[in-house]
């Protein structure tokens, strides 16, 4: 693996390419030796075949590690990589990311990390799966929970927007999102922000049903 730490591009993605493909066991006796975050700086370049590379390799190479990939700055990275143009980039993080919650510690880091703007603006099968398992994370993990309430302002306007305009699957993941947060806390699911963004949905619920937001407009309007 000394050629994935040297600083030649083509045999850091050559390296990185072969790491990817060995057998689970033999890589698992790989020492780390850095290259976790060696990976993690690939993907945080421009070049694709790079970060391609090391997408394909990773981290799920080193499974055992998550702890470790996560502290390596790998979360916010792959949600760079879900933001940009390339489809085949987009699923190769997505699946990244879904290799990651295992780990308690990295479940938080996943709710804390901002990921509800960044996976409910996209649309893929892969990201599909992401976005079920974040609201799993926060259905389940009164903490995870906290994480998310904590930037609730922020997120619900997209939340609101992915049950309007959403797949079917994307609106009820997004609807229960919302349903858990509000019941979370009565006080802020009615402030006057919360309001003013829910309050215009109570109405075009009269007009239309939404797939699986009836639950919500029960809690938040009666």
């Amino acid at each position: 693996m000394e050629a994935l730490l040297s600083n030649e591009r083509e045999a850091q993605i050559l390296a990185a390419r072969e790491l990817g493909k060995l057998a689970t066991k033999l890589r698992q006796k790989l020492p780390e030796k850095g290259i976790i975050s060696r990976l993690v700086m690939m993907l945080r370049t421009q070049d694709y075949e790079a970060t391609e590379a090391a997408l394909c390799s990773t981290l799920s190479s080193f499974s055992q590690n998550k702890i470790r990939i996560a502290n390596s700055g790998a979360i916010p990275v792959l949600l760079e990589i879900i933001q940009c143009q390339k489809e085949s980039l987009i699923d190769l993080a997505a699946a990244a990311l879904l290799v990651l919650p295992s780990c308690s510690a990295n479940k938080l880091a996943i709710a804390a990390s901002g990921a509800i703007p960044i996976l409910f603006g996209k649309q893929s099968e892969m990201i599909e799966k992401a976005r079920a398992l974040l609201e799993k994370m926060v259905s389940l993990s009164e903490i995870a929970l906290k994480e998310v309430a904590e930037t609730a302002s922020l997120v619900i306007h997209f939340l609101v927007e992915a049950i309007e305009e959403g797949t079917p699957l994307c609106k009820e993941h997004a609807a229960a999102m919302l349903l858990v947060m509000c019941q979370s806390c009565r006080d802020r699911c009615k402030s006057r922000d919360w309001q003013k963004i829910l309050g215009l949905q109570k109405d075009r619920g009269k007009k239309k049903k939404n797939v699986g937001f009836h639950p919500l407009q029960q809690f938040l309007f009666r």
